[in-house]
């Protein structure tokens, strides 16, 4: 078999996890709130994230003042305070208003109101000067004709607070995906990614503190399933990742990531027992051809590895 399609198979992999991912976000809010499941979730992840920080991206080196200098290293430290900070609040706005979401949102839908990130990314990037073609606007269309299919039952009087909490999640995904774009150009990679888990699990785990009355017995019931959805979709699903894109052109990686909305709905409905009308069912296709048409003959995939 050839790298390329070990690459492949490892994308597509990752797009499983990260589908069953929803499912795990849902299944914990079963036992813990929303807030301190995905901070504990963010800080594991992280945590277990950095034996590959050390080995890929020797800290030890790159900080090194024998090696580079006094000023080149109390830059690069500030460029990964500052690039960490800022992608990790808006991780954490994501993240969390995801995770809010999924309370009353079925994974399936919540699954392809979040992707829309994809079509978001290219149309803020007017705000950043960058020419929006035709094929973008056809794509923003379409997305919008499959949330109203799958959120808007009777009109705007229909859209549940889920759905719209959900649909802002997924503009603060693409805020974020923008944000690592700035920022990633100062840094290494692979500890910006790490660093902005674990400042958004920080942040979230401020908020459970003060908004949720969390105890033992509620961490311990949901200790399995926060310790799947750090470690599977995050810490593996991530590493799974950098290697799959190492030998997948670009456009067919973020295309086969894309298919996590489609595994999240399929795991919605075989293990949630989830249903969906045909109408629903319509949007969700739509919604994915979309995503598609955002893709095709883009240079270089709109996605940031956050292990959703």
């Amino acid at each position: 078999m050839s790298n390329k399609n070990k690459g492949n198979i490892a994308l597509l992999i990752v797009a499983i996890i990260w589908g069953s991912g929803f499912i795990a976000q849902k299944m914990g809010m079963d036992s813990i709130g929303p807030y301190f499941f995905n901070g504990a979730r963010m800080i594991i992840g992280g945590l277990a994230l950095m034996p590959l920080v050390i080995k890929a991206a020797r800290p030890r080196e790159f900080f090194s003042k024998k090696l580079h200098g006094e000023n080149v290293v109390r830059t690069r430290k500030m460029n990964l305070l500052v690039g960490s900070v800022v992608c990790g609040t808006m991780l954490g706005m994501a993240s969390n208003l995801q995770q809010v979401g999924l309370t009353t949102v079925p994974v399936g839908r919540a699954g392809f109101i979040v992707v829309i990130y994809i079509v978001i990314v290219p149309l803020l990037g007017i705000f950043s000067g960058h020419k929006v073609g035709l094929r973008i606007w056809i794509s923003v269309v379409m997305a919008m004709i499959g949330f109203a299919m799958l959120s808007l039952h009777g009109g705007l009087s229909g859209l549940g607070t889920g759905d719209a909490i959900t649909l802002l999640s997924s503009l603060f995904f693409a805020l974020q995906i923008m944000a690592v774009s700035k920022h990633v150009t100062k840094n290494n990679a692979l500890m910006l990614s790490v660093a902005q888990m674990l400042v958004c699990g920080v942040l979230t785990l401020i908020v459970a503190f003060i908004a949720e009355n969390t105890t033992l017995e509620m961490i311990k019931n949901a200790l399995w399933v926060t310790l799947y959805s750090a470690l599977i979709p995050t810490a593996l699903a991530y590493t799974m990742q950098i290697i799959g894109q190492k030998y997948t052109n670009t456009v067919v990686a973020s295309l086969l990531m894309s298919l996590e909305s489609v595994f999240a709905a399929i795991f919605g409905v075989l293990i949630l027992h989830e249903h969906m009308s045909l109408v629903e069912w319509g949007g969700c296709i739509v919604i994915f051809a979309s995503t598609v048409v955002a893709q095709v003959q883009r240079k270089s995939p709109e996605r940031d590895s956050v292990g959703k």
